[in-house]
């Protein structure tokens, strides 16, 4: 497939004290053989420039894969590989509570798609 550029916006949290974040992401889809892949990395582009407001996160190379378990049909696996800088003044420790919420959060909007 081609090559595609999204926008995406995350909401503010804890009350304010994280401000939200938006990137700008290229991407490339590979369906082969069963196995759908994702993979991508911030770009920079003329047309979205950055906002007020928000915190211009940057993603490093990575990528996503949903692959069918061999011998049991219905059932995938997901890899998910992460480069993520989310830039501004966030607390560690407040990103290590976040993510793990938000890749279930990630892997149940996966799991309603191919229900």
């Amino acid at each position: 497939g081609d090559v595609k550029v999204s926008y995406q916006v995350t909401s503010e949290g804890g009350g304010g004290v994280v401000s939200a974040r938006d990137f700008v992401y290229g991407s490339k889809t590979l369906v082969k053989d069963g196995t759908f892949t994702i993979g991508g990395m911030s770009v920079e582009v003329a047309e979205q420039p950055e906002k007020k407001g928000c915190v211009r996160a940057v993603h490093g190379p990575g990528c996503q894969i949903v692959q069918p378990v061999a011998g049991e049909p219905g059932k995938s696996k997901f890899i998910w590989l992460m480069d993520c800088d989310y830039k501004g003044m966030i607390p560690s420790s407040i990103i290590e509570i976040a993510m793990p919420s938000a890749q279930l959060q990630m892997i149940e909007c996966i799991s309603k798609l191919t229900a």
